[in-house]
């Protein structure tokens, strides 16, 4: 028996000012439209229940449905199912990513609702409407109705990363030293909070905002790192401002000084780099298309603008990496590569000892293998950005017979 209708249910941290349309009150559900394909939704409002037991409506900036959110119901038919993948027995009721029939569903059916957000957030001027993730909602409800009536409902979770066992918390080491880098504000560098605000709206698919940031994420460091190596090799003060500064104390375009500056006075032709090819093309263009053409940016490109970036400040921190020692430009070293929360979080002992050299070459080899598998089975910003240069690292250790019997 084939399968009519699919309906996925779930709730938003969004106090909707739509008419609960759940049961009845068929004018006013909406009908977003995306490439040709149509979806239906219906809305009912929910307020919080406090601990006293009092109960509010919308509330301005409620980002998080604190006080009231919206249960959401979206279906699509058969025309747009067509394109759905076959059911199978290989879904999981709890599960980190979107593969497989009800992975594709709950994917379709939140662009559809993103569709709906969009347009009701500019409509009516609520700032702090915005897209919205599968896996910040979490918890669906998938119901499948057949051509006879019959229904098949079932629940899915689709999890925020990869769980933390409880005990996952900070060591003692770790608590100390968190507290003695509070003590000041200038030990959190802004290139790593541009970079993680990158990472942010990349993961919450605001792709804009992602490629601004991975630009400016970049310029931020070139200037800084220019600056630095230039005063270390003799330049005053007067020099590297007559040089980098416009008559009205505004720096010079970022394209210039990555472009033509690092080559004629830092003796390193970057604009003869794969690297400065991939950041011109993927980050820079990019932006300025963003910045000063009105053109959206997808998930994808600001994905490439971020990785682009960051590798190129990689190649330019190891290339000035004597003159950057010890400032808050040089490159991280390998633990600082993998000390964030993500996907691979339980190969980090492992790729900090492999980037030191302290395994054999058999047991390289094979963790890189199953590093380079995490990563395609749960894709996580971070890794991404480091598994090329990871990967160069690896070959010098590693005889190539080694690495091609490991993967």
């Amino acid at each position: 028996m084939s399968i009519q209708y699919e309906w996925v249910c779930f709730d938003i941290p969004f106090f909707l000012q739509a008419p609960d349309s759940f049961d009845g009150n068929e004018a006013a559900r909406f009908y977003p439209s995306i490439d040709g394909e149509t979806a239906e939704l219906r809305f009912k409002r929910e307020s919080v229940e406090m601990r006293d037991g009092e109960t509010f409506g919308m509330a301005a900036d409620d980002r998080l449905g604190s006080v009231s959110y919206t249960k959401v119901r979206v279906g699509i038919g058969d025309d747009v199912l067509a394109a759905a993948p076959e059911p199978s027995d290989g879904q999981y009721a709890l599960t980190s990513d979107l593969r497989g029939r009800d992975g594709w569903l709950i994917e379709k059916e939140i662009e559809f609702l993103n569709q709906f957000l969009r347009v009701y957030r500019v409509s009516l001027e609520y700032y702090w409407i915005r897209p919205l993730t599968p896996q910040e909602l979490v918890t669906f409800e998938l119901v499948s109705v057949y051509e006879d009536g019959d229904t098949d409902a079932r629940h899915r979770k689709i999890t925020p990363g990869s769980l933390k066992v409880p005990d996952a918390t900070l060591d003692i080491e770790q608590c100390r030293m968190l507290n003695a880098l509070m003590q000041n504000t200038s030990s959190v560098p802004l290139t790593g909070v541009i970079g993680l605000d990158v990472q942010d709206k990349i993961d919450l698919q605001e792709a804009n905002l992602a490629v601004l940031n991975a630009e400016r994420f970049f310029e931020l460091w070139v200037k800084n790192a220019f600056e630095v190596v230039a005063s270390e090799r003799g330049w005053s003060d007067d020099e590297i401002a007559d040089l980098l500064k416009k008559d009205n104390g505004e720096y010079e375009y970022i394209s210039n000084i990555a472009g033509n500056f690092i080559g004629q006075h830092l003796d390193f032709v970057f604009s003869d780099t794969d690297e400065y090819d991939a950041w011109k093309g993927d980050t820079h263009d990019v932006r300025n298309a963003v910045a000063h053409e009105g053109n959206m940016a997808s998930v994808e490109e600001a994905v490439a603008a971020y990785k682009a970036s960051a590798e190129a400040v990689l190649l330019l921190a190891e290339e000035f990496s004597s003159e950057l020692a010890g400032t808050e430009w040089e490159m991280p070293d390998a633990e600082t590569y993998w000390s964030g929360i993500c996907c691979c979080d339980a190969q980090r002992t492992s790729i900090t000892r492999l980037k030191a050299g302290r395994r054999g070459r058999s047991s390289v080899a094979l963790s890189y293998k199953r590093l380079c598998v995490g990563i395609l089975e749960f894709p996580c910003a971070t890794c991404t950005l480091y598994l090329a240069r990871l990967s160069e690292h690896l070959l010098e250790l590693v005889e190539p017979s080694a690495v091609d019997k490991h993967t």
